[in-house]
């Protein structure tokens, strides 16, 4: 590596999986620099007051950049009739998904084994992250990116890790109380 050269990144994808194949993805994008863009904690005391415990994803406030974002996350589903966006949580910077692709073939009533016809995994998350960044960049004048590059991303393999996925996500919002 010469000194101009930026040092290549190492993928966190398989290298051999298809990332638009049926199945359940656990998704995990952060605010570049850990900018709490998204929302805020609401305090302590409006949380026990309200009694929020039981409900964590009302612990953050979203702000205007949040709420585009909570958008454009239920609007993928529009945009893609195969992916279903099975939970979700907004924190003030990072939000998570759980993805669900599946290609379902009405006419032989099974599912398509193969990706045909699915977006990949990337492409979903990258029109998320492409909106809110627009709407960032309209809002702010900022010309920085939203978004930290790439995401992180867990295949779902069974029934626990997507109950788990699940329950990660459900109680996320109270973790700083």
């Amino acid at each position: 590596m010469t000194k101009n050269e930026l040092p290549k990144r190492k993928s966190t994808r398989l290298k051999e999986y298809d990332y638009s194949l049926n199945g359940c993805y656990f998704v995990t994008v952060c605010v570049k620099g850990k900018r709490q863009l998204l929302g805020h904690y609401k305090s302590k005391t409006d949380i026990v007051g309200a009694g929020l415990r039981a409900r964590p994803r009302e612990a953050v406030y979203l702000t205007r950049l949040g709420r585009e974002t909570e958008k454009s996350i239920l609007f993928v589903e529009k945009i893609y009739e195969n992916i279903r966006i099975e939970n979700y949580i907004i924190m003030p910077n990072h939000i998570h998904l759980l993805i669900s692709i599946n290609n379902y073939n009405e006419n032989t009533d099974s599912f398509n084994a193969g990706g045909r016809g699915n977006p990949p995994l990337h492409k979903i998350v990258g029109s998320i992250k492409s909106y809110t960044t627009k709407i960032y960049r309209e809002t702010t004048n900022e010309v920085d990116l939203l978004w930290q590059r790439g995401f992180y991303d867990r295949i779902i393999r069974n029934q626990s890790e997507f109950e788990k996925a699940w329950e990660y996500i459900e109680n996320n919002g109270m973790k700083e109380y």
